[in-house]
């Protein structure tokens, strides 16, 4: 397999006899230049372990260069990325001309741009705070402001922590023990978690969306984003996210089929909420989901056609929560280990 960007390449297999084979026939054509095992790449930082079957993938020396840019190397660490219960609003905003003109000598939108970055590359757990932040670059307040610096701060304490692969976890199911392995073509599923926090935003009162794939341990692909319309109750917000959750499994279960990976087995969708699963398995009830766009109906179809299979997940194990938001320490860390494995 092989991933192109521009003049960049990585090849992956797991036979080095065949991948030094394709890199030859490359020499023959193209001026080629064999930087040997990957460890570093479009930012992140790759540690394989080969013995242990893990790959690691960080941003520990992107951390520590925004931290020193922004003039926070020296700067106290905090044990979660955003306080518990901190709402940011519009209300928080410079309203004066004094007060927005000091604040445009704040680096505020290189900061959140650079954050983006981490939390869209291995830290989904800054992906919620990152993501209010997000919201006010036309105009933040100090309170903007400090809601920035404090994920700095808590990325201060934690620039080691990344996203680890386990090649031994996981990887292959339905039906195969490892003994009997077929390595030319292993069966691989992720496992979906969708949640939603209802009316979040206390400007809006829209609903947060938070969903994660878990592979081999590790998370593959994740979002945290708030919601396109008013849902009218809890179970609605989780009802939009669970759809927002399926579209992007098709698309997953899709690639690994392309892959020659994908399982035939149906993609199971964690959720916390026993209404919503009630819901999409069957919405029958007309008077509730008569105002709900058909869009949303997308999940009831894939449970129909059995490429989804919703299933219950305990809150305190509902690893999306770290997505919706602002968490008490225990919960967050609980649930960062669980994700993230540290």
């Amino acid at each position: 397999m092989m991933a192109v960007y521009v003049d960049d390449l990585i090849i992956a297999g797991d036979n080095l006899r065949l991948i030094d084979q394709v890199k030859d026939e490359f020499r023959q054509k193209y001026k080629m230049q064999d930087l040997g095992e990957m460890e570093f790449v479009f930012g992140l930082e790759v540690a394989q372990y080969i013995s242990t079957k893990t790959i690691k993938l960080t941003q520990t020396r992107y951390i520590r260069d925004m931290l020193l840019k922004f003039g926070l190397s020296d700067s106290n660490p905090t044990v979660t990325p955003m306080q518990q219960n901190s709402l940011l609003s519009k209300s928080q905003c410079p309203t004066t001309e004094a007060d927005k003109r000091e604040m445009e000598k704040v680096p505020y939108r290189e900061a959140v741009g650079s954050l983006l970055w981490l939390a869209n590359g291995t830290r989904p757990d800054i992906a919620y705070a990152v993501g209010q932040c997000a919201r006010f670059l036309s105009n933040p307040g100090k309170a903007h402001w400090e809601a920035v610096k404090r994920i700095m701060r808590y990325l201060k304490g934690t620039s080691t922590i990344g996203i680890t692969y386990n090649g031994n976890k996981e990887v292959v199911t339905y039906g195969f023990t490892k003994g009997d392995l077929p390595i030319q073509n292993p069966k691989i599923n992720p496992q979906v978690f969708a949640d939603a926090d209802y009316a979040n935003d206390p400007d809006s009162r829209r609903s947060i969306t938070g969903y994660t794939y878990l592979l081999a341990g590790g998370p593959i692909s994740w979002q945290s984003r708030q919601q396109k319309s008013v849902a009218l109750s809890t179970m609605e917000a989780e009802y939009m996210a669970a759809c927002a959750a399926t579209q992007e499994a098709m698309w997953l279960r899709m690639l690994l089929h392309d892959l020659g990976m994908g399982a035939d087995e149906p993609m199971v969708l964690n959720e916390d909420n026993q209404s919503c699963i009630a819901f999409a398995k069957s919405h029958g009830d007309h008077r509730r989901s008569k105002h709900i766009d058909i869009r949303y109906h997308f999940v009831n179809e894939k449970i129909a056609e059995k490429q989804i299979v919703m299933k219950h997940v305990a809150t305190e194990f509902q690893m999306a929560d770290m997505l919706t938001k602002a968490l008490p320490p225990p919960t967050f860390l609980n649930l960062r280990v669980m994700m993230l494995g540290e």
